[in-house]
């Protein structure tokens, strides 16, 4: 039986990081969740966003509960 495996990375930064261990393994997260605001988007990694944006969760910086 072959195992499926669940990959979910969570980043505060740039995810530059993420970019270079996606690229080095062959794969990208199943999930990539970040507090960084989609009004900060330019601040993430362009190569990140573009080989894996529809990957991406966005959540806030300071919880509301």
């Amino acid at each position: 039986m072959k195992k499926t495996v669940i990959w979910k990375t969570f980043f505060s930064q740039s995810g530059s990081e993420i970019y270079e261990i996606s690229k080095l393994s062959g794969r990208f997260p199943n999930a990539i969740i970040t507090n960084k605001s989609i009004e900060k988007i330019e601040k993430i990694n362009p190569k990140l966003l573009e080989e894996a944006y529809s990957r991406f969760i966005f959540i806030p910086a300071k919880p509301t509960i």
